[in-house]
C-alpha cells in the first residue's frame, strides 16, 4: 500500500514538471486544418406557396383590313436663300401633309383666253374664261407704257363704254384669290380695235284698244327686222318684215317689245336695255 502509494506520487510529480517544461517554450501557434473534403451542403428551401404558372390562351390571329387605300399628301419644300458676307443660308420648311398644296390651284398658271368685240353701240365688249375660285376681276388699260385700273367685276366679262371708231386700245384683266391678284405674266391680256357703232333699232310703242304699235328708227345696212314680244319674263319671236314699223295685238302677259335688225349676215343681239315696255 505505502508502496502504491509512493509511485503514484512520483509520476504527478513527474507529469507537472514535464507541464511546465513544455508551457515555457514559445512555440508558434498552428491552427487546426478543417477536413478539406467535408464541405456544409446548401440548405434546401421548400416553397409552401409556389406561383402559378400562367398560360395564356390562344387567340386567333385577324389579318389586317387593307381594303381602305391610305393616302398622304405630297410634302412640298420651301427654301429661300439668304445671302451673307461669306456665306448662304437655306432655310427649307416641310408643311404637314393635311395642309400641304392647299393653294395649289393659286400658284398654278391658268389657260388664259379672252376675247373683245365691238357691240352695235360701239362699245367694246371683253369675255374671257373663267378662274377656278377667283373671287372678282379688275380690267386695267394701257395708257402710255402704264395699265391703269378702270373697272372690277364678278362675272367674266366687261364693257368699255368709252371706245372711239378706229382706235385701238389694250387690255389686261387680272383675277383675285384669297385676297391676292395675279401677276401681270398670268393674267389675261388683249389688243382690240373699235369698229364704231353699227345701230340698232330704238323702238317706240303706244297702245290702244287692245292693239300695239310699233315704230323703230332704219339702221343702216339692214336687210330686214325680226320684232320680239316680251311676255311673262320672255322675249319671243312673232315674224319679220322689211318696214319700221308693225301693229300687234296684245296678249295677256306682254309687258313690252323689241326689234332687231339684220346687217351685214348678222342679226343685232337684244338686252333688257332694249325692250321697250307698254
Amino acid at each position: 500500500m505505502r508502496n502504491t502509494l509512493k509511485i503514484t506520487a512520483a509520476m504527478a510529480a513527474l507529469m507537472m514538471s514535464m507541464s511546465v517544461s513544455v508551457s515555457a517554450l514559445d512555440l508558434p501557434f498552428i491552427p487546426v486544418d478543417p477536413d478539406p473534403g467535408q464541405t456544409d451542403p446548401a440548405p434546401v428551401i421548400t416553397p409552401t406557396d409556389p406561383t402559378p404558372v400562367i398560360v395564356p390562351e390562344e387567340l386567333p390571329i385577324i389579318p389586317a383590313d387593307t381594303s381602305v387605300p391610305v393616302t398622304t399628301a405630297p410634302s412640298v419644300t420651301y427654301s429661300y436663300d439668304i445671302p451673307a458676307a461669306n456665306y448662304d443660308y437655306v432655310y427649307s420648311y416641310i408643311p404637314e401633309p393635311s395642309y400641304a398644296d392647299v393653294n395649289a390651284d393659286v400658284s398654278k398658271k391658268a389657260e388664259l383666253r379672252i376675247s373683245g368685240h365691238t357691240d352695235e353701240n360701239g362699245c367694246i365688249v371683253l369675255e374671257w374664261d373663267k378662274v377656278k375660285k377667283a373671287e372678282k376681276y379688275t380690267v386695267y388699260l394701257l395708257s402710255g407704257k402704264k395699265y391703269s385700273k378702270i373697272g372690277e367685276t364678278k362675272s367674266t366679262s366687261y364693257t368699255y363704254k368709252k371706245a372711239q371708231k378706229g382706235k385701238t386700245y389694250k387690255f389686261m384683266v387680272r383675277y383675285v384669290i384669297g385676297g391676292r391678284s395675279s401677276g401681270t405674266d398670268e393674267s389675261y391680256k388683249i389688243t382690240v380695235k373699235a369698229e364704231g357703232a353699227s345701230g340698232k333699232p330704238r323702238v317706240s310703242v303706244t297702245s290702244a284698244n287692245g292693239k300695239a304699235s310699233l315704230k323703230w328708227n332704219a339702221v343702216e345696212g339692214a336687210k330686214k327686222y325680226a320684232i320680239y314680244r316680251y311676255s311673262n319674263g320672255k322675249l319671243k319671236k312673232v315674224g319679220e318684215t322689211k318696214k319700221t314699223s308693225a301693229k300687234l295685238t296684245v296678249k295677256k302677259g306682254d309687258t313690252g317689245y323689241a326689234v332687231k335688225a339684220y346687217v351685214n349676215g348678222k342679226w343685232t343681239t337684244l338686252t333688257k336695255n332694249d325692250i321697250t315696255e307698254i
